[in-house]
């Protein structure tokens, strides 16, 4: 199949999911994601979506902190209320770094794991299963900013996301 071919459907399929998910595990669109026997039963397309909305898989952090803020919190908080039907469901905690914070790729591990570990110890604190939670520093963030390095690019840099997968 050749490049274009395949961008092609991918992109359909990321549009056609995208539209009968609505952002929600709920809503219907014969796109659900029901709990069966305890995992996740997504249909194609949805197989490759996160019952957690996109809007919501990162979690922000203030320049040099692993403290969790309000929004941070809150944004924690619609995780939790979508992964709890999913008890089988892994989970993996990427922390991510601004390039100020790191100046080398590699840089800002440490910090981007105890971002990681901060928001482990939250979803595990209310009711997530511990051992279905991973956490990873994975250092500078995969941005590229453009122009000058404002607050609110590097602000974009600094998180947390969490990203789902069936248990085998």
């Amino acid at each position: 199949m050749n490049k274009t071919l395949l961008c092609a459907v991918l992109a359909v399929a990321a549009m056609i999911g995208e539209s009968a998910f609505g952002g929600e595990v709920s809503q219907g669109g014969g796109c659900d994601a029901k709990a069966v026997q305890g995992r996740p039963d997504f249909s194609l397309p949805c197989i490759l979506l996160s019952p957690i909305p996109a809007s919501d898989q990162d979690v922000h952090f203030e320049s040099g902190s692993a403290t969790l803020t309000t929004p941070a919190r809150a944004g924690l908080d619609r995780q939790i209320a979508a992964l709890r039907p999913f008890a089988r469901i892994d989970i993996t905690l990427n922390g991510f770094v601004d390039t100020l914070e790191a100046a080398a790729p590699d840089e800002g591990v440490g910090l981007g794991a105890r971002r990681a570990l901060a928001v482990r110890e939250y979803l595990v604190a209310h009711g997530i299963p511990a051992d279905h939670v991973t956490t990873q520093g994975r250092g500078r963030a995969p941005i590229i900013l453009v122009g000058p390095h404002t607050e609110a690019g590097l602000a974009s840099m600094r998180f947390v996301r969490t990203e789902t997968r069936d248990e085998p």
